[in-house]
Order: structure tokens, then C-alpha cells, then sequence
């Protein structure tokens, strides 16, 4: 038996940004990189945050099942990981930024088991109408009034406040954070080695104003290829005696897709280690400076919540 599955939108699919192993081991931790260590376990904001929505279905998941009822969660999307300038070569060659890489081990892991089936709406049609009304409560909760907080947050509620406390604290705390990158992108210093890098680029045949934009192109570019040929809007999926797998031609555009994904990180690789001590020394600088101007706060947060507290 064969049959197409769209299973989700190719856009999502494919947002995922570029990221590999380095030498872990010597490289240099960054004053705000070894606050977000200390209090996360990893200075990856994208990874962490991946975990605790992972964390948080499984407390959902939990809930759930001590209520007495089945909830099943579909395949999570691949984690976001931030761009590494002291990125392996070996890696690079092989796997380019790391994108169709990363897609496709997460496919291998992923459970297409129930293809396009809502499993959750099919268990709600073998409940009477009583327990699927407590269904709902238990699964959502009540309804708090304007400006108050639920007293019965329910499974998704609870789940949610138990795996994100700690990230939402730290929010809280330090919300200008995320004004860090901006930063870094403006300083005069960066921006001159950024303009050394683009015309370095611009001699390897890649016209890119920053790496983004070259990591992007490759997403839009999977999303465009993957789209013209499967109109149905997503990535489509092939159902042989059960066991699902890509399309063939999808997996040949991914494959044709990757080799340029590797010409264009192996020219932005050679592109950037004639500057990586003058962008990591932004990186410090910026780093330091936001540390500094928020020292108080974060020797609270680390006091109260760090790995040692």
C-alpha cells in the first residue's frame, strides 16, 4: 500500500538554524555564556528552550494519564541551534551548516506511526459526553476572571508553569537579554570584520550581506525546490506496509540541496577564520558589558537558582 502524507508545513519544517559540534572542551566561555551555564546547563538558549517544551508535554502526557485519560503528543520539530563561528571543519565538508543534516536525523527518529490521524480526537469519540466534558476541564482547566490567576490551571496549565518556572524567572529578571545580539551586530568593530567577510564571500561567487541571510536562503530555497514539485503544501511522505519514508524525488532535492548548502558553509568556513579573534573579541566585550550593567540581578538569579543553590 502506498499513499501520500502530508504531514506538516514545509516552513516549520524547516527552520532550523545552523549548528554543530565543536571542541567543546578549550573553547572560550563568554561572561553572560557561563551565567546562562550556571543557571541553565548550557549557554544554547535554543536547545534549552527545545527541552523544556519537551518537558513540559511530558508533564502534559503525565497529567493526563494520572487523570485517567489518553492524550498523545505529535513529533517534535527539530531544535533551533545558534550559529557556532568556531565551527569543525570536518563537519562543514560533510555536512554543510548542518540544516537537511539535522532535518533528516530528526525524521529517522521521529514516530510517524499514526500518519495523519488525530489520534486525540479519535480517543474523544469513545467517551460519553460526561467524560469528555471533564476531559476538558482536566485538560484546560477553568477560565480565570480579567486579571486573575486560574485556581485550576489544568494539565496543560500546570505542565507548562513546571517546566518553564525557571525560564520565565529568568525573563522576567533579565527581559533586555535579547538586546544582546543587537549589540553585537552594531558595534563598529564587528561591522568592519563582518564587511571583510562579505567580500571574501562575494570572491567564492556568494553574495550575502550576513551568515543569516546565506542559512536562510538554503531554508527558502528547500521550501521553494520541495513546494514546486509537491503543490499540496507540505513535505511529503511516503506510507509502505507501515513504515513511512521520504518520497524519492523529495529526497533527491534535499540531496541536490545539501551540495550547495556545503559549497556555500565551506566558503563562509574559510571566510571567517582570518576574523574569528576580532568577532569573538566583540562577543566578549558586548558580553561583559551586559554583565556589568546587570550584576546585581544576576547574582541573585545565580544565588537562587544557579547549579550550586
Amino acid at each position: 500500500m502506498r499513499r501520500l502524507l502530508v504531514l506538516f508545513v514545509v516552513t516549520m519544517l524547516l527552520a532550523t538554524a545552523c549548528g554543530t559540534d565543536g571542541d567543546d572542551a578549550t573553547a572560550e566561555v563568554f561572561p553572560f555564556d557561563a551565567v546562562l551555564l550556571e543557571l541553565f546547563g548550557t549557554d544554547d538558549v535554543s536547545a534549552y528552550r527545545y527541552q523544556i517544551e519537551r518537558d513540559a508535554e511530558d508533564n502534559l502526557v503525565e497529567c493526563m494519564a494520572d487523570a485517567g485519560f489518553e492524550f498523545v503528543i505529535d513529533p517534535a520539530l527539530p531544535p533551533e541551534v545558534a550559529e557556532d563561528l568556531d565551527v569543525d571543519r570536518a563537519y562543514v565538508d560533510e555536512h554543510g551548516f548542518g540544516i537537511i543534516t539535522r532535518f533528516r536525523d530528526w525524521f529517522e527518529e521521529a514516530d510517524f506511526g499514526s500518519g495523519s490521524r488525530d489520534l486525540n480526537r479519535e480517543y474523544l469519540t469513545t467517551l460519553t459526553s460526561q467524560q469528555m466534558q471533564t476531559y476538558f476541564m482536566t485538560l484546560e482547566g477553568e477560565i480565570a476572571d480579567p486579571g486573575q490567576i486560574s485556581e485550576n490551571p489544568g494539565c496543560r496549565g500546570t505542565a507548562a508553569d513546571d517546566a518553564y518556572g525557571l525560564w520565565n524567572t529568568f525573563l522576567a529578571e533579565l527581559p533586555n537579554f535579547t538586546a544582546l545580539g543587537e549589540e553585537r551586530d552594531t558595534h563598529p568593530d564587528w561591522l568592519v570584520a563582518q564587511s571583510e567577510w562579505r567580500a571574501c564571500m562575494l570572491d567564492k561567487g556568494y553574495d550575502y550581506a550576513e551568515p543569516e541571510m546565506m542559512r536562510n536562503d538554503v531554508e527558502n530555497r528547500m521550501t521553494e525546490d520541495v513546494s514546486s514539485v509537491f503543490t499540496e503544501g507540505g513535505l511529503p511522505l511516503i506510507e509502505e506496509d507501515g513504515v513511512w519514508s521520504l518520497d524519492p524525488e523529495a529526497d533527491v532535492l534535499l540531496s541536490e540541496l545539501q551540495a550547495f548548502e556545503i559549497g556555500a558553509a565551506t566558503a563562509n568556513w574559510e571566510c571567517n577564520q582570518p576574523l574569528l579573534d576580532r568577532f569573538f573579541a566583540v562577543e566578549r566585550e558586548v558580553q561583559q558589558a551586559f554583565v556589568d550593567r546587570n550584576q546585581e540581578t544576576i547574582d541573585k538569579l545565580l544565588a537562587d537558582y544557579g547549579s550550586a543553590s
